[in-house]
């Protein structure tokens, strides 16, 4: 039959034992939550899904307008002058159609361009990670980093 002694001791390296598990399991937890609260990882991984939530966001916080009779009647004056002047011929009509298709192309382009370099300029960047940043993030301040 063991001892008191050695049940303390047995008792004691088993406290231990689960003091270095938990140690090392809060240690994950911490840095799992790191990981799940850093939008760069999240930017970097899925680029226009932020893009996205960022317009969703911004669109729900700006407050909309709202416009009492003096400005729903001045709209529709606005309205109604611009209708008067809209070309009436075929001609100017596919004109002006065939301008606003250009224009909804080269817009379309332009945003394909400005993805493409912001890809391009977030896959080039040096990463925290690397070794060879390691020397210089060490050398950076905490505002500069």
């Amino acid at each position: 039959m063991p001892s008191r002694s050695d049940e303390i001791e047995f008792l004691q390296a088993q406290l231990q034992r689960a003091r270095m598990n938990m140690s090392e399991d809060v240690h994950d937890l911490v840095q799992n939550a790191r990981d799940m609260t850093d939008w760069r990882r999240h930017w970097r991984g899925h680029p226009w899904v932020a893009c996205a939530a960022a317009i969703g966001l911004g669109y729900l916080v700006v407050p909309a307008r709202r416009f009492g009779k003096a400005e729903a009647q001045k709209l529709a004056e606005v309205a109604q002058a611009t209708s008067a002047s809209l070309p009436k011929s075929p001609t100017k009509r596919l004109i002006s159609e065939l301008g606003g298709m250009a224009v909804g192309f080269v817009a379309q382009r332009g945003i394909r361009f400005l993805g493409q370099q912001m890809e391009q300029f977030f896959a080039g960047r040096n990463h925290p990670t690397d070794p060879v940043n390691r020397e210089h993030d060490a050398s950076l301040h905490d505002y500069e980093k």
